[in-house]
């Protein structure tokens, strides 16, 4: 048996109370979990690409067949509203299912014309993939960046959240369906001051990382200095902007969706929405309305829209961050103040018009609090959009979609535009940022490519 060091403890966000424990691994142990998965990546490698594809759909039935209890979990380790919960897993199984029918197209060789008798490249597999995942999207964050490394032909591990240990776990049983190849990709449970090990052991080809900028420029660090490719997804300030000539009921139902999505915690949520002054008082009605059918509730009730926040610290530094914005001129529309009783709640809030000063227009609100800007011109709210330091998604609504299209991706340095829509990640499409939101891309095919190496292939004679 593995070494075992220490526990992860389950604290519910609901009762906030401590539900269990789950053992974690010693270094060494982690790094012979390491060793033993890259032989099994050396089998897996060899494996047709249609042939791993059979095998991962065995990944997706059992995601299917045991969703409903995936689900709780999720739900009883960070609060997740049930039904986003059983979405979250359902995506994973429509990822899965994305990557066996287009993994194929994504990797094909390509041939390039020259004097040559044959030129071109092929895509061939790193290794070991090593993942830092976060807990918002316990699920989904290890299978968008797995399932792809997977379908390469590489090998992936994680070490996962502290707080959300059960998920990691179920995840490894989920793979148990792949029979020998179950370890092909797999759990390890390991303390922060273990990671930098891992990341420059002989075992790990390849590091991605979802989490916070500056833990991120660790990650980066370490894998830099041991010449190991990485691909870090930071954090988000995405501005939503709504023009003079928006659908108002449109803009506003879409805005609440995606700032109130997994109770506000999300790094693609709306974060910053601009509207321009003439149409101000009549979007603001609208988002009260829309905001206002949110309610907070337990989380495992189907009827729950606001689970509560998955720890007690987060739920602080909103706070800090809503009595910034009140300090810096806003007016709190709604919410405002967390609610009582046991678990770790905060009510559906809106803040209108803080200063450019404040926490809120600045920093990653990680919440379900919404705030509204007005600008009284476009060029205004490119200024606006553009100040963050990140640059993950941003939105714009407005009747003149091909305008808006051009306008935000000419105006906009981020890695996601959506018109009349919200910023969501999708299996097909390459997700990732610019500035301090990261580099590198997951999903689509740029996000298969990220852990392979180009071979370039020359052919003289006859």
């Amino acid at each position: 048996m593995p070494k075992v060091s220490a526990s992860l403890p389950v604290i519910n966000p609901a009762s906030g109370k401590i539900t269990g424990e789950f053992p974690m691994l010693s270094a060494a142990a982690a790094l012979g979990r390491l060793k033993s998965q890259s032989d099994v990546q050396k089998k897996w490698s060899r494996l047709s690409i249609a042939r791993r594809g059979e095998i991962l759909e065995l990944v997706a039935l059992n995601l299917l067949t045991n969703r409903q209890e995936l689900a709780e979990l999720i739900s009883n380790e960070m609060g997740k509203p049930i039904t986003q919960a059983v979405a979250e897993i359902e995506k994973c199984a429509l990822c899965v299912r994305h990557y066996i029918e287009k993994a194929e197209e994504y990797l094909t060789p390509v041939s390039v014309s020259s004097q040559h008798k044959f030129s071109g490249f092929s895509f061939r597999p790193l290794g070991n993939i090593l993942g830092i995942l976060p807990w918002n999207f316990p699920f989904w964050q290890a299978f968008r960046a797995g399932i792809p490394s997977l379908m390469a032909g590489n090998a992936f591990s994680f070490k996962h959240a502290p707080n959300v240990p059960g998920c990691a776990v179920a995840i490894d049983k989920v793979f148990s369906a792949c029979g020998e190849f179950a370890p092909i990709m797999q759990n390890l449970p390991v303390s922060v001051p273990t990671v930098p090990t891992l990341i420059e052991c002989n075992y790990v080809h390849g590091v991605t990382f979802t989490g916070s900028e500056n833990a991120g420029s660790i990650v980066a660090s370490h894998a830099g200095r041991n010449i190991k490719p990485c691909v870090l997804e930071l954090g988000g300030s995405d501005p939503y902007l709504v023009m003079e000539d928006a659908d108002l009921s449109l803009a506003a139902e879409a805005c609440a969706l995606s700032r109130m999505h997994n109770s506000g915690q999300s790094c693609i949520a709306a974060k910053r929405i601009i509207v321009m002054d003439e149409i101000r008082e009549a979007f603001v009605e609208k988002f009260l309305e829309a905001m206002g059918k949110y309610q907070i509730g337990d989380p495992l009730d189907p009827q729950t829209t606001i689970g509560p926040l998955a720890r007690s610290n987060l739920r602080e530094n909103l706070q800090r961050q809503v009595d910034d914005a009140i300090a810096h001129g806003a007016q709190c529309l709604m919410g405002g103040q967390p609610t009582g009783g046991p678990g770790f709640y905060y009510p559906a809030t809106v803040l209108l018009n803080p200063s450019i000063k404040a926490a809120v227009a600045n920093e990653e609100v990680f919440g379900p609090v919404a705030t509204v800007f007005s600008v009284s011109s476009h060029e205004r709210a490119i200024k606006f959009a553009s100040q963050s330091r990140y640059g993950l998604g941003a939105a714009i609504f407005s009747e003149r979609s091909d305008w808006a299209a051009k306008w935000a991706s000419e105006n906009l340095e981020v890695g996601f535009v959506a018109v009349n829509s919200t910023v969501k990640s999708d299996p097909a499409l390459p997700f990732g940022g610019f500035r301090k939101s990261g580099f590198g891309c997951e999903l689509g095919a740029e996000g298969i490519r990220s852990f392979t190496q180009c071979q370039t292939l020359l052919v003289n004679g006859e």
